[in-house]
């Protein structure tokens, strides 16, 4: 049948094979967008938090991106092996508010560095309950680096600081799944510590949000007592998530 056909049918069958041939390798091949813009995909979502809806995924994925992008001069673009690492996985949902968070931890290993993603997202028909950062990426401790540990920075953390001889930065940034602290410096150059709480339905339940704002507060107090420093000596800002 194909024979049949005159030169300029045959050419225009062959054209439009051609063209469905391109679209089928293009949908393979690049990588659908995201309105969160650029993005690394996290691998084994479904595997260990299945019940993460889409966007949230999304903006995760361009969270990674954005904090790989601060801490790498490679190709992060072409990164295919960001995966969830096993444990520790936290999550948790308050049945008041309708509001689902947790934390987890990726390793890349094609760069060599991990990071504690935490995110938040509500099943309710509002999202008033939500505040602040909901997909995030940080830097993670030291002692939970498998890699080893690197000059890491994050959104938290002031590019600016130049007032390096204060011995607070060595230890910074520091992240638990209940908060993390970084450090920025005001107008006269001076350091002072940003922290961000984040709180658990654990933490909310049964009106005890004020006392577990109060008692984080107190662990990050005693952290920098336990490096040997002064906390009167900073200005301490405090956000909750």
């Amino acid at each position: 049948m194909f024979n049949s056909l005159n030169s300029k049918q045959k050419i225009i069958i062959l054209s439009v094979v051609v063209v469905f041939v391109i679209l089928f390798i293009a949908l393979i091949f690049i990588k659908p967008g995201s309105k969160y813009g650029d993005f690394i995909r996290i691998n084994k979502y479904d595997t260990y938090i299945p019940n993460l809806p889409d966007d949230r995924r999304e903006a995760l994925n361009a969270s990674l991106y954005n904090i790989l992008k601060l801490n790498s001069n490679n190709d992060i673009k072409s990164i295919s092996d960001a995966n969830i690492r096993e444990y520790p996985i936290q999550y948790n949902y308050d049945e008041d508010t309708k509001v689902h968070s947790g934390s987890f931890i990726v390793d890349v290993q094609s760069v060599n560095q991990s990071y504690l993603m935490s995110y938040r997202w509500s099943s309710g028909s509002q999202s008033s309950h939500l505040s602040g950062y909901t997909a995030t990426a940080a830097c993670l401790q030291p002692d939970k680096l498998i890699y080893g540990s690197f000059k890491c920075k994050d959104d938290f953390t002031n590019s600016q600081i130049t007032n390096e001889r204060d011995p607070i930065i060595e230890f910074l940034p520091y992240s638990t799944f209940n908060y993390t602290i970084s450090a920025s410096t005001d107008k006269k150059g001076e350091v002072e510590l940003n922290v961000i709480i984040f709180l658990y339905s654990a933490d909310t339940r049964n009106g005890g949000r004020e006392a577990a704002i109060a008692k984080y507060k107190t662990e990050v107090v005693n952290w920098i007592k336990s490096k040997k420093l002064n906390p009167e000596n900073y200005l301490i800002n405090y956000s909750i998530n």
